[in-house]
């Protein structure tokens, strides 16, 4: 077998023993506290909007819930804003038509200070499909991380 091979079998690892190695990461890393799981125990179908304190935000919410999320984002910035909400809700849709929660971070890049701004996107969303919105914030201190699920 050539070096590639072995390359391109790494790369090609099931989504489950990504999630399952994540969860792993982040829970031995972390001390993670989750409250408000009732309002997402239930629901397959989820739009989660929250703060983006870190690039780890992904791997925390992931670990919180216990079950994969198609992550969006809604950048402020260069480029066409049209095109690239237009691009974000055509996503959303799918993956919402499919059954799967999505979890948008409205302010596209990380800032820890600022809470939870809604984009009106995230209402374009939640009109079209029909879908709950659940806020969610992430606080963190140290190696201390707790996420907050609300209604």
């Amino acid at each position: 077998m050539r070096i590639i091979d072995h390359f391109i079998a790494i790369i090609q690892v099931p989504a489950t023993v990504g999630f399952i190695l994540t969860r792993w990461i982040t829970k031995t890393v972390f001390s993670l506290q989750v409250e408000g799981l009732s309002y997402v125990r239930d629901r397959e179908v989820l739009i989660l909007c929250g703060n983006h304190t870190g690039f780890l935000d992904r791997f925390i919410v992931r670990t919180s819930l216990g079950r994969p999320v198609q992550f969006l984002e809604l950048r402020r910035g260069f480029g066409r804003p049209s095109s690239r909400v237009f691009h974000t809700l055509r996503t959303a849709r799918r993956v919402l038509g499919e059954g799967k929660t999505v979890c948008v971070f409205p302010q596209g890049r990380p800032a820890p200070d600022t809470g939870i701004s809604f984009h009106p996107a995230v209402s374009q969303i939640h009109l079209e499909s029909k879908v709950p919105v659940i806020p969610f914030a992430i606080h963190t201190g140290g190696q201390k991380v707790t996420v907050q699920f609300g209604q």
